[in-house]
């Protein structure tokens, strides 16, 4: 037996740019990795072959690295160790596979033209983003190596790249083969749910793989997508055609979720509220009706002529005040304004300038009525294809623009978002308005529009929120009502330290008594200062696991009457602050997440509140250019709670049928959004809203002599009946592994994910029967085992074959009716929860 020891940091893009529900899990293309490194390095120059690649347990890195072992035993098992991760220090195993090597053989090519052809459709990279956002991982710019795809029916074409770097150093570098996985999920379609790699029946790999290359993923659509599963094959090239990598039953897993306890399962149901996602589908807008009587007034970095002829009245933005736009509007009758955010502002300062500006726009033209239609062009402001790197200051502009939709019914208020770093030509300005459409986006495939509601679907594992026991908390606006809540949920979790920043301590009352019980659960630090002094009054601080950025100051008015100075009391502490937290973090470490507390309003207009939703889309904005870098920051627009500010609202809203959070409730909601990938949710209050359970696995059909003889030694059972679920008799992933080994000793092969899509032993047997004729040498049997098909029965049954006498045969009773309805499913996923 011999070992190869190897190391993996947590700062390596390969387990950094990893992570489910926030801790970094090394996926199983690192781990295939890993192991053809180890084998690389003792024998060079060999064709590598995994046989039964089989993932059994999570590499989680929860520390500063992780250190692995590969092990190779004389038969050629190998697998795949972390030496600390275990129970007292003893290794945990993560994948197995048995490995051969052979002479390098001559390359074998393939036409890389005829590949195309059977893949025709081409694939949108915004589609490929949004499966990613869905799947439940958080994949950082390290696994996003689809350079472009094309599909045909249940194949896809991609050509792939991996940026050089430390993780392109590998055999086969995981982003590329990671790739693959990810394509054989999209062309599942989401029937299967997210899905995650189980087991690889043969992987080849005939030399060290970089560059550019070619993956043809094709998904084998008679398996099905039964047992929440779905498998397929593929293969790799390079840009010659030669064939670098074979993948071979290839199966990923949607898991089930692990039975709740029954106070968790009470505490979910008394969320009662709604987690939602903004997506952005396709269009074919339609085209503008025509433009309102009146000369243009286009608001830009420089002029551009109107496509229509009509005269154009020119602003720079930096030319945005009081005077200048009264003169530009009496000059002649104003039909439409074109605001096109110009480039660059940087810094919370230069923002807040810059917005006041364009509040002092729609002031004026607000303040002469009727109001001429307004189009405010951003560009960059939304993530619409792939993963955009955005401008918070474009993002803020949509909160503003839908707030003045719904407080100026009868104009009409128009978004309008092109590429990142698009300049407003006279084409683009013609496309912008010869389209029809309150929210649009543009980009070099076409149109989309904004989809809001869609509930995102659970992840792959059951919801875990990150660590709280023990951990180190910062919490803006945290002696408010929303924050003190927070504070009070981390206390309650176990966290060792809170510091709470706030414009004021209370020195008496209901708060003063709630803070001295949470000095007396943790250690805690309250702070009086304006959030935006952070990195001046934290300084030296030590690292945070987590920041909650709650700050927020509510000054509710129609936009035509906000003042300046109320503008800037909304717009500092949420800009400002966050701003503050991004310097603090550069100077004190990056947090384990940040929750930036955001609004509904941002993208839900109430009226009154344009200020609110500018400064709270601006954080929306700011923490999806921070996921884009591969930083874990979570954006919570939150609908009216009965504490902090809303809580003189609240009875009122309640009155007129608008859904309220309780303080409880919104915690729930908070805690189970935590356990979500980073992302841009609204959390709001809903009656009777209650999130899909999970994708269980659902139980299918086994063979009688060497299949009961196998069930009762690994599963400990007296005896087995076909109408027996193996669900039900405590089968998880390690058993089934056990149990393909040893029906595979007796010449029946079967993929371990077998024994969950036909999960009664009748089934099983009715599903490998047609194996009998190539397993061993049959001799006449007394009887077949009587086998009764469940509800759904297959069109053509196949009738059960006895294997080789090997001990007197034992009639096996008769079956009785079983339902999907009555099986338990039990926790035979736990392997891949990646809670700490």
């Amino acid at each position: 037996m011999s070992g190869t020891a190897a190391h993996l940091a947590a700062t390596d893009p390969l387990v950094r740019d990893h992570r489910i529900g926030g801790t970094p899990v090394v996926p199983a293309a690192a781990q295939i990795d890993v192991v053809l490194t180890a084998c690389d390095a003792r024998r060079p120059d060999r064709v590598w072959t995994l046989e039964n690649v089989t993932f059994t347990a999570p590499l989680r890195v929860t520390g500063p690295g992780v250190d692995l072992t590969v092990v190779t035993s004389g038969d050629g098992r190998c697998s795949l160790r972390s030496l600390d991760a275990g129970a007292g220090g003893a290794p945990v195993e993560h994948s197995t596979a048995h490995v051969r090597g052979a002479p390098l053989p001559p390359p074998r090519y393939l036409d890389p033209a005829g590949l195309r052809a059977g893949c025709a459709e081409p694939v949108v990279l915004a589609d490929v983003a949004a499966w990613r956002q869905a799947s439940g991982i958080t994949y950082g710019p390290a696994y996003r190596a689809i350079r472009s795809a094309h599909r045909g029916p249940d194949r896809m074409l991609m050509v792939l790249r991996a940026d050089t770097g430390p993780h392109g150093a590998g055999y086969v570098p995981p982003p590329l083969l990671d790739s693959v996985f990810q394509a054989l999920g999209m062309l599942d379609g989401g029937v299967s749910g997210a899905c995650l790699p189980w087991h690889v029946g043969r992987v080849v790999v005939r030399r060290r793989v970089s560059g550019t290359v070619l993956a043809l993923v094709e998904r084998d659509p008679a398996a099905g997508t039964r047992g929440g599963a779905v498998r397929g094959r593929s293969t790799v090239c390079n840009q010659q055609g030669e064939v670098l990598i074979e993948l071979d039953r290839i199966t990923l897993k949607s898991p089930a979720a692990p039975a709740p306890s029954r106070e968790a399962a009470e505490a979910e149901r008394s969320v009662a509220g709604s987690i939602e996602t903004v997506v952005w589908r396709k269009t074919g807008p339609a085209a503008a009706p025509a433009a309102r009587e009146g000369a243009l007034l286009l608001v830009a970095p420089r002029p551009v002529p109107a496509p229509d002829g009509r005269p154009v009245v020119h602003l720079a933005p930096d030319e945005l005040t009081g005077e200048r736009i009264d003169t530009a509007l009496a000059a002649t009758p104003v039909g439409t304004v074109v605001y096109a955010a110009p480039h660059g502002p940087a810094g919370a300062d230069r923002v807040v300038e810059a917005l006041q500006g364009v509040f002092d726009l729609v002031r004026r033209l607000a303040a002469r009525p009727p109001m001429p239609d307004l189009v405010l062009v951003t560009s960059g402001a939304q993530q619409v294809v792939g993963e955009e790197t955005v401008d918070p200051f474009m993002t803020s502009l949509w909160g503003l623009g839908r707030t003045m939709a719904v407080e100026h019914p009868r104009a009409t208020v128009r978004l309008v978002d092109l590429e990142a770093g698009a300049v407003l030509t006279a084409t683009a300005l013609e496309r912008v308005l010869g389209h029809a459409g309150p929210e649009l986006a543009h980009r070099t495939d076409g149109w989309y529009r904004p989809e809001p509601g869609g509930h995102p679907p659970r992840p792959p594992v059951a919801a875990q929120v990150p660590r709280l026991r023990g951990g180190r908390f910062l919490i803006t606006g945290g002696m408010g009502g929303i924050g003190l809540r927070v504070a009070e949920f981390l206390a309650a979790e176990g966290c060792a330290h809170l510091t709470l920043v706030g414009r004021n301590v209370p020195g008496e009352g209901d708060a003063r008594a709630r803070l001295d019980r949470l000095g007396g659960l943790c250690h805690l630090d309250t702070v009086a200062a304006d959030v935006r002094c952070l990195p001046r009054v934290l300084d030296g601080a030590e690292r945070y696991d987590g920041v909650f950025h709650a700050a927020g100051v509510l000054r509710d008015a129609l936009a035509r009457n906000l003042t300046a100075h109320q503008v800037e009391e909304v717009l500092g502490p949420k800009i400002g602050g966050v701003h503050a937290l991004a310097d603090l973090a550069a100077d004190s470490g990056a947090p384990g997440f940040v929750a930036l507390f955001s609004s509904v309003a941002a993208v839900r207009a109430n009226p009154g509140q344009s200020a609110y939703a500018t400064a709270n889309a601006y954080l929306d904005g700011y923490a999806a250019r921070q996921r884009a870098s591969g930083q874990p920051w979570f954006s919570l627009g939150w609908g009216l709670w009965d504490v902090g500010m809303g809580a003189h609202i609240a009875p009122k809203a309640a009155a007129h049928g608008v859904p309220v959070l309780t303080a409880d409730r919104g915690v729930a909601l908070l805690r189970t959004v935590l356990g979500r990938p980073p992302g841009h949710y609204v959390l709001t209050a809903a009656a009777n809203a209650k999130e899909e359970p999970m994708t269980a696995v659902t139980p299918e059909r086994g063979l009688w002599l060497s299949l009961t003889t196998a069930l009762r030694k690994i599963l400990h059972v007296d005896d087995v009946a076909p109408q027996d679920d193996l669900l039900e008799l405590g089968l998880d992933s390690m058993m089934a592994v056990e149990l393909a080994a040893s029906l595979s000793a007796d010449g029946f092969e079967t993929d371990p994910m077998a024994f969950f899509e036909h999960s009664t032993v009748g089934e099983l047997a009715r599903h490998l029967g047609p194996q009998a004729s190539t397993g061993p040498a049959a001799t006449a049997a007394p009887a077949t085992a009587p086998v009764e098909a469940p509800a759904a029965p297959d069109p053509d049954p196949v009738p059960v074959s006895m294997p080789a006498e090997r001990e007197p045969e034992r009639p096996a009773p008769a079956a009785v009716p079983h339902t999907t309805a009555d099986a338990f499913v039990p926790d035979w996923d736990r392997y891949r929860d990646p809670s700490p």
